[in-house]
């Protein structure tokens, strides 16, 4: 494309495209960090941790949540299995795939925080290393 037609308009299109040439290549990355126990048990689901990594952007959060050697007794399916954090909590309802045969979500739209284990199996679930990703708003 000629540059008279990308410059049409534009009195000091050079002074315009280096000014912002300089925008290229940087995120706003307020903060990231690495934190553990993000979580609490219940209905017998234990790990051996609860770790995330967060990412603070302006006025919202990557999450990279990672749930390390997870049993999920047969008690727990189809409850909630793990309260997360409120600071890292999804805004929006998730799901994510936690074995072959099972799958985890937030099953209840007024409780983002707790994650429900769902599965076809009728035994234990054991052994499980689990990670997913999603934002979490600030309000």
């Amino acid at each position: 494309m000629p540059v008279f037609t990308i410059t049409a308009g534009q009195k000091d299109w050079l002074a315009t495209l280096n000014n912002n040439f300089a925008l290229i290549n940087k995120l706003p990355v307020d903060n990231a960090s690495y934190s553990t126990n993000m979580g609490t048990f219940m209905n017998g689901a234990t790990a051996s941790q609860v770790a995330a990594v967060i990412v603070q952007f302006n006025h919202f959060k990557i999450i990279y949540l990672y749930i390390e050697s997870m049993t999920v007794p047969t008690g727990a399916f189809g409850k909630p299995f793990l309260k997360v954090a409120s600071t890292i909590k999804p805004n929006m309802p998730i799901a994510f795939v936690a074995n072959q045969h099972s799958y985890i979500t937030t099953s209840d739209p007024n409780n983002l925080d707790n994650l429900y284990f769902w599965t076809t199996e009728s035994t234990e679930q054991q052994y499980m290393n689990i990670g997913t990703m999603y934002i979490h708003l600030d309000n």
